[in-house]
């Protein structure tokens, strides 16, 4: 009896060759699922809802306190930055509290006016555009007239 070599590939080959594929397809991985584009989308989202959260408080006058009577709100605005944005609130002419809020590195605000007051539906005279920006992706926040803020994805890389 001769001794029989079978061609093929061991269990050990196979294992070793599979595990460099995925190593391969997990460094890959980012470049295919657009991640500076999903990151400019959760920031924008997040700074619509700060806009929202600032627009619901402008539009309301007063609270009732149960232990003092009727309490005015504090007034917010928002200031925007390159990298960021500050929200404001003041009371009675005077600021009584601020949060800022930066972007992570490689976000910009390309375009935006100084100060936006308010987002109540009679500040707002023309459509405001703030366009953000990563690493050639554009995303746009448009406030209309009417005071509603929505987010438009603008151009993509090409």
């Amino acid at each position: 009896m001769g001794v029989s070599f079978e061609k093929g590939f061991s269990s050990l080959e196979l294992i070793i060759c599979s595990f460099i594929l995925c190593l391969s397809f997990t460094a890959l991985l980012p470049k295919l699922v657009h991640t500076d584009r999903l990151e400019l989308e959760y920031e924008a989202i997040h700074m619509i809802n700060d806009m929202r959260y600032i627009q619901a408080i402008a539009d309301v006058k007063s609270v009732k306190d149960n232990f003092s009577g009727i309490k005015s709100l504090m007034k917010p605005y928002i200031v925007l930055s390159n990298n960021g944005y500050t929200i404001y609130y003041t009371a009675d002419g005077k600021e009584k509290k601020n949060i800022k809020y930066a972007f992570p590195p490689n976000i910009n605000i390309l375009s935006y006016g100084k100060k936006i007051y308010y987002f109540s539906k009679d500040s707002v005279t023309n459509t405001i555009t703030i366009e953000l920006e990563k690493n050639g992706y554009i995303i746009n926040i448009i406030i209309d007239r009417a005071g509603r803020i929505r987010l438009d994805k603008g151009n993509d890389k090409a």
